[in-house]
This record gives structure tokens, C-alpha cells and sequence, in this order.
């Protein structure tokens, strides 16, 4: 953390408000590994409203997240949802496919925690389908750069699989953790078995209209000097 600070000090000094933002960030990160939420909070305030000044809205996504997931954290769960609202909302404005897939993840956790798993699993086949998307983005990659970013996502992935099976729609949860593979190995299995899909995770009727009322709402959100909607 020395060494972050020291940094901050120097970005400070010279007016690089970009790597301040970024410094912030970091020096919060450390303080959320080692649990003094409250620390990291204050970093992850201050980051936020930088990138917010500067107009650094990829930088002001992943702080909403981080804050978020402090708010999530400190089990303070209405005020982590509406950060990850903000984040999903700001995603969606500037098309960052990564930041949209991540929002829509840390929705759904939320939301298994809290029990309502319907709505977790929803959020989830969204954050997967959204990864896919990504991935096939970067199919002309070495298949151990794909993995590598597979590997990024996995957990969520598998823990999709896992609340799918708490539901017994094991044919789904099978096919959430088919969808880990690189594309090189799914070529190999559509060649080798012909009855095993693979591609995006499928909603049912009633899933696909509530991503689309979800969606409509994201569409809808206000600025974040405004007030936040919530859901559940």
C-alpha cells in the first residue's frame, strides 16, 4: 500500500487526475482485501468522484461496482443494489459489454442472497449470455487467451450452474458449464457429439419477458444525481 500512496501523492502533485482516480481505487481495493470496509469505502467515494469529473465513464462503472460490493459487504443490500444499478445503467449508455456483464452478475448474487432465486437466475443467464457475446468477440485469439478469459468469468458461471441445480434444471446447469469451454474444444464436441448445444443460455417465456421489462427500465434509469429506482 506504500507504494499506492506514494504514487497518489506524485499524481496528485503533477495534476493527473486520471492515475489519482486510478491510485484511489487501488488503495481502496487493499483495504476491501483486508476487510476494513469502511477504509475502502472512503477510497472508492473519492475515485468515484473523479472519474465523474473528468467524464471517465468506464472508470465511473467500475467504481459503482466496487462501492457496490462494499455495500454488499457490510450486507447493506439496498444501497448495493442501487450502485449496481448505476453501474448496469451507465454500461448500457456506452455499450462497455464487460462492465454490462459484470453489473448484471453482481445483481444476481444479490439477489441469490437474498433468496429470491428466480430473479438471481435471470440476471445471471443475462451476465452469461453477455460474456458470450465477449467471447465470441475474441474467438481469433490463441485458445489459451480465450481460456484465460474464460477463467476471468468462471465463477459466475458455476455458480449460475449451481443455483440451476438447487432448482433441479439440471440440463441447464449442464449447459452453463458447457459454455466454459474455449471454442476449440466446442468445435471438437459438436463434431464428436451432435447432441450436446452450445452457444447462449436459453430463457424461458417467462424469463425473456422479464429481461425485456428489465431492459426497458435500464433504458429509463435517470442520471445519478437523480433518484434510483429498486427492485424486488
Amino acid at each position: 500500500m506504500g507504494y499506492y500512496e506514494r504514487s497518489l501523492t506524485i499524481r496528485q502533485a503533477i495534476g493527473d487526475h486520471q492515475g489519482e482516480g486510478m491510485m484511489l481505487n487501488n488503495i481502496g481495493a487493499i483495504y476491501s482485501s483486508l476487510r476494513q470496509y469502511p477504509e475502502a469505502l472512503g477510497y472508492y467515494q473519492r475515485s468515484l468522484a473523479i472519474r465523474q469529473a473528468i467524464g471517465d465513464h468506464q472508470g465511473e462503472g467500475l467504481m459503482l461496482n466496487n462501492i457496490g460490493a462494499i455495500y454488499y459487504r457490510l450486507v447493506q443490500y439496498p444501497e448495493a443494489l442501487g450502485y449496481y444499478q448505476r453501474s448496469l445503467a451507465i454500461g448500457q449508455a456506452t455499450e462497455t459489454q464487460a462492465e454490462i456483464g459484470t453489473s448484471l452478475s453482481n445483481i444476481g448474487r444479490l439477489y441469490a442472497q437474498q433468496e429470491q432465486t428466480e430473479l438471481a437466475i435471470v440476471f445471471l443467464k443475462l451476465s452469461v449470455n453477455v460474456r458470450e457475446t465477449i467471447r465470441r468477440g475474441i474467438q481469433g485469439l490463441p485458445s489459451e487467451d480465450q481460456q484465460t478469459y474464460a477463467e476471468t468469468v468462471a465463477d459466475d458461471y458455476r455458480f449460475l450452474a449451481d443455483l440451476l441445480i438447487s432448482e433441479g434444471r439440471f440440463l441447464e446447469a449442464l449447459q452453463v458449464l458447457e459454455l466454459l469451454k474455449t471454442e476449440e474444444i466446442r468445435e471438437y464436441t459438436r463434431r464428436t457429439v451432435t447432441n450436446v448445444q452450445t452457444g447462449e443460455i436459453q430463457l424461458s417465456p417467462v424469463e425473456a419477458e422479464v429481461a425485456k421489462t428489465l431492459t426497458d427500465l435500464v433504458l429509463k434509469w435517470p442520471r445519478p444525481s437523480q433518484t434510483w429506482c429498486s427492485w424486488g
